[in-house]
């Protein structure tokens, strides 16, 4: 029974992955679960394969929300520098 599993899980990830469901990274993960026996049937599989993407989906969303707010932040303090160094020329111009 372990092996017609295996048969089946292993398949479908190939399946998956040549229609580009999945990705090799993902794939490699997943094969290496299925020989650990942590799929009890396909529609597990599955199921563990839609939330992956969906985790990973949101992960590349918060990341890109880091740099936007990151980029800012490096703005702000250059403009910051930028100002400064303004009213110090101001300062010794003056003197």
């Amino acid at each position: 029974m372990w092996v017609t599993r295996q048969r089946v899980l292993r398949h479908y990830l190939r399946k998956s992955r040549i229609n580009l469901k999945i990705n090799n990274n993902l794939y490699r993960e997943l094969y290496l679960k299925c020989k650990g026996n942590e799929f009890k049937n396909k529609k597990t599989l599955i199921e563990y394969i839609h939330k992956a993407k969906t985790e990973n989906s949101r992960k590349s969303i918060l990341y890109e929300k880091f740099e936007k707010k990151r980029k800012k932040n490096i703005f702000q303090k250059e403009k910051k520098i930028q100002t400064f160094n303004k009213k110090m020329l101001q300062i010794s111009g003056k003197i």
